[in-house]
């Protein structure tokens, strides 16, 4: 991931050094669709404390209809990992090891209607709405014969107004700085302990939750874009 993310950032160099119009939009292919790609860095301030966190950078694909309206694809997460931990009593003696396998995958799809152009072209208001989908699995396979295998799996969707501005650098180059604003979050956990002494269907458990809560966090999203 971090290797695309550089040869994002090349380009976004290059274009900038090859743009001699600055703050000037085109406007010649309105009558059509357009694409760009863009980089979102997540910005995460708590109410209850004055720590500021910065989340994951995240690729971007939008495209721009007709009527100027734009759907964007967002892979949020994407993550494979397997990691083996040691047991160990007070002692310091290591009596065995789990291994850990866990799969991340998220993504975001989000609607963005213009209804505010600044005359000059140097900036647009919009009103989003998005939906985000997380996938989460996680296989721990123990060591020793006392524990079991287990295998929980995560599903999280989550609905979100998304108010933002667009603000040209160039003819190629954009800021796009808007805040997330969640409103409904609901999800599925799974869970399955491999004991042999109970029923297949003793064995797991899982349930639905919707969190329909005021977020307690304060959160922006600042994306750099390159028009194609």
């Amino acid at each position: 991931m971090q290797k695309y993310i550089f040869l994002y950032l090349v380009l976004i160099v290059s274009f900038t050094c090859s743009e001699n119009n600055v703050c000037a939009q085109d406007t010649s292919n309105t009558d059509r669709t357009a694409k760009s790609i863009k980089l979102n860095i997540y910005f995460t301030k708590s109410f209850t404390d004055k720590n500021l966190s910065i989340g994951n950078i995240s690729p971007v694909f939008l495209i721009k209809n007709k009527w100027q309206n734009v759907h964007e694809i967002e892979l949020v997460n994407f993550d494979i990992s397997k990691n083996t931990y040691k047991l160990a009593y007070l002692s310091g003696y290591v009596v065995g090891r789990d291994t850990i396998a866990e799969t991340n995958i998220g993504l975001r799809y989000q609607f963005d209607y213009f209804f505010l152009k600044n005359k000059s072209n140097k900036f647009s208001i919009y009103n989003g709405g998005s939906i985000s989908f997380h996938y989460h699995r996680k296989h721990i396979k123990p060591f020793v014969n006392t524990g079991y295998p287990i295998k929980v799996i995560e599903l999280t969707s989550s609905f979100s107004y998304v108010p933002g501005i667009i603000v040209y650098l160039s003819d190629k180059l954009y800021l796009d700085i808007n805040f997330p604003i969640n409103f409904v979050t609901s999800s599925y956990v799974f869970q399955r302990v491999y004991n042999p002494y109970f029923t297949e269907q003793q064995q797991k458990t899982g349930g639905t939750a919707y969190d329909l809560s005021l977020p307690n966090t304060f959160r922006f999203r600042l994306g750099v874009g390159i028009n194609l």
